[in-house]
């Protein structure tokens, strides 16, 4: 499969119209989220990621998923992000950010359509991938990365040159100490985790080429794994502990942000004018 974070490159083509651009980033990346997210409680047995990636999940399972990671970035994310962003980035986001609305009636038509979009886009790439042979899957889930990688950032820079910068509300400006502060710790945080994960899953290999498979039946052939096959679980450990840390760093940012703007909005109440921008 291609790294996650480039599946929003299929929907590009999509961006434009009726279609809600949040729902279908969201539903490109929907039916990866337990390989990210371990959910026992609705997946003991550990098959949900298969599942996700059935044609019959694009129409139920998929956008259940991409419709709870759709609310929890408008409701806890969207603007602690934005106030995250250096200041000519958040001036050229933040109007767009706020044009989301769920309340009217053909608003949640186009969202649950473009969640299902987002969603088969997805599987449809990893079936394409997979129909060459596991033996190309792995080079073409790279290839697609980087080509998926690509495109986004040529979007993001065509989008950055005809989008100019808006002045910033006061509720969205984040203190430059602590804009610093945590996105050291979106850095660091993923790079220690994520390298702890690749070196955990390079000793597994090493392990298993070590033991003592004298005792096996021999019809069975002992696994043996490749320099190969231990650099390709390194990536994949380090993108996978990588990507859930940063989730994590931002879920504890986005949450102490949003107790802080309660916390202002409750005192500013006797005032005269809120210094909450959302009243």
């Amino acid at each position: 499969m291609p790294f996650t974070l480039a599946h929003p490159a299929a929907i590009l083509a999509f961006s434009r119209g009726p279609l809600v651009p949040s729902a279908l980033v969201m539903g490109s990346m929907a039916p990866d989220l337990t390989y990210y997210v371990p959910l026992p409680w609705l997946d003991p047995t550990h098959t949900l990621l298969t599942r996700t990636h059935h044609a019959s999940s694009v129409f139920w399972l998929d956008p259940l998923l991409a419709l709870a990671l759709l609310v929890v970035f408008h409701v806890l994310l969207k603007r602690p992000v934005v106030a995250l962003l250096p200041p000519a980035a958040a001036g050229r986001v933040w109007q767009s950010a706020e044009r989301f609305v769920w309340r009217r009636a053909t608003a949640v038509w186009w969202i649950a359509l473009s969640l299902m979009i987002g969603a088969a886009t997805h599987v449809a790439w990893d079936r394409l991938n997979g129909a060459f042979g596991e033996e190309h899957s792995t080079k073409l889930d790279l290839a697609g990365g980087v080509l998926g990688f690509a495109a986004l950032l040529a979007w993001t820079w065509r989008w950055w040159r005809v989008t100019s910068a808006q002045p910033i509300p006061t509720g969205l400006r984040l203190p430059t100490r602590l804009r610093t502060v945590v996105w050291g710790a979106l850095v660091a945080a993923p790079l220690v985790l994520g390298t702890v994960g690749a070196v955990s899953g390079v000793r597994e290999l090493m392990a298993a080429n070590e033991m003592d498979y004298s005792d096996l039946p021999p019809h069975i052939v002992p696994p043996t794994f490749t320099a190969t096959d231990m650099a390709e679980l390194a990536v994949r450990r380090f993108a996978v502990n990588g990507v859930a840390t940063i989730c994590v760093v931002l879920a504890i940012y986005a949450v102490g942000w949003q107790l802080s703007r309660l916390a202002t909005t409750r005192s500013d109440r006797g005032g005269s004018t809120s210094a909450s921008l959302y009243k």
